[in-house]
């Protein structure tokens, strides 16, 4: 026997994790991996762990309940927006309009700032953290806008008047939309930590539940906070909201001390912008007889990025299409807390002798989603890849986005 094949056979059968196997690189192909030095590439094995230990459970829920306790102090607020701007501001129903969709697209817009800051100079557990406390103190100063302090202390030298109150909540809101949005751009992401070292699936897993605690806290909103304000007063109304945040905080601090915790490194935006602009700047490698801009980033063409970042950011430019069709939905979809909105307060919506709130008729789209979760995660999607037809994540998206077309329409 050679004395190279000696030493095959005396090689262990389990060797460093971090390498078990390797494969050939091929010339041709398109996907490109980090390879060692002998030209071989290493391959990982994803450990399949379903399911999760009692304590990582326990981390899990406590950030799960961070984020539905958030969602509905975020939509006790946006659920009878335009009703309390209306009756209790003086706004006219455009005027109230305007100050949802400006609210609304503020909140969209401050994760963005969210992330960059949790990336760049803090963590992301520190901005959740501070965002929530911005959030409180913005959500007090809607309770102060809605309070009756006349019939409170019983004197009129503590009443305030309408342009008092506007003052009040329109910088209640601009307060709320920083909490929520740096609360937005991080808890997801930082639950996610929590999971990557159960393999991608568990992770995927987690995402599904966490939108389900999402719109579990939007029908507590929709159904339970709504009411109150439309029936018992926008006082307590605004009460429960804030009572919610402060909740939301204290099962963020319950498990500080068994979170996985990952220092910020640069922004994935400021990383984007960098990648791009060196891309563009220099000389595009050809390869295959193909000219690939983005290969000039990399590190065996002379750029500073490694194969997994230039991969990441090429994966996202991809996904702009797809990202345009989804702002269009999302353009639809906010037309519930406002055209809609207006429009339900046009209708008879008496049952008995009571009358359903107008924000009520949001639940059925969380209840949707609470409903069919559960059938999506547990039933349908392993069915699918039982019989060896999975879906991708572009196809999860059609589909769904399918089925709620009829609805538009």
């Amino acid at each position: 026997m050679h004395r190279t094949d000696q030493s095959a056979e005396r090689a262990p059968l389990l060797q460093n994790k971090e390498v078990l196997h390797s494969l050939s690189v091929s010339s041709e192909d398109d996907i490109y991996k980090e390879r060692e030095t002998t030209g071989r590439v290493s391959v990982k094995y994803e450990p399949k762990i379903t399911l999760f230990s009692p304590q990582k459970l326990a981390v899990v829920l406590c950030v799960l309940l961070v984020e539905m306790c958030e969602r509905m102090a975020y939509y006790g607020v946006v659920a009878n927006l335009i009703l309390f701007c209306t009756s209790t501001l003086n706004y006219t129903s455009n005027d109230a309009t305007t100050i949802s969709l400006v609210f609304s697209g503020t909140v969209y817009l401050i994760p963005i700032f969210g992330g960059f800051v949790a990336d760049s100079w803090s963590s992301r557990f520190n901005v959740i953290y501070g965002s929530g406390l911005i959030y409180i103190c913005g959500l007090f100063l809607l309770l102060c806008s809605a309070i009756d302090f006349v019939a409170l202390f019983g004197d009129s030298k503590y009443g305030f008047t309408v342009d008092d109150r506007r003052i009040y909540y329109i910088v209640g809101l601009v307060l709320v939309a920083i909490g929520t949005g740096g609360i937005k751009a991080n808890v997801g992401p930082f639950g996610a930590q929590q999971v990557e070292d159960l393999g991608p699936k568990a992770v995927q897993v987690f995402f599904n539940w966490f939108y389900w605690f999402v719109n579990a806290g939007g029908l507590i909103a929709f159904v339970g906070i709504a009411y109150v304000q439309q029936n018992v007063s926008f006082s307590w109304g605004f009460l429960i909201p804030l009572l919610s945040m402060i909740l939301s905080l204290v099962f963020l601090h319950i498990a500080r001390g068994h979170y996985i915790y990952k220092a910020g490194e640069e922004s994935v935006l400021a990383t984007t912008f960098k990648l791009c602009g060196q891309a563009l700047c220099r000389e595009s490698p050809y390869i295959n007889g193909k000219r690939r801009i983005f290969d000039s980033a990399r590190r065996e063409y002379g750029g500073d990025f490694d194969n997994g970042t230039v991969n990441g950011v090429i994966t996202i430019l991809r996904m702009l299409p797809v990202f345009f069709f989804i702002i269009m939905f999302w353009a639809i979809y906010s037309q519930m807390q406002t055209t809609f909105f207006l429009q339900g307060e046009r209708m008879d919506l008496s049952v008995g002798d009571g009358q359903v709130p107008v924000a009520v008729l949001n639940a059925f789209n969380t209840v949707a989603v609470i409903v069919f979760i559960p059938i999506l995660d547990r039933g349908v999607y392993p069915f699918l890849r039982h019989i060896g037809r999975p879906l991708t994540h572009l196809q999860e998206l059609v589909l769904v986005l399918s089925c709620q077309l009829p609805l538009y329409l």
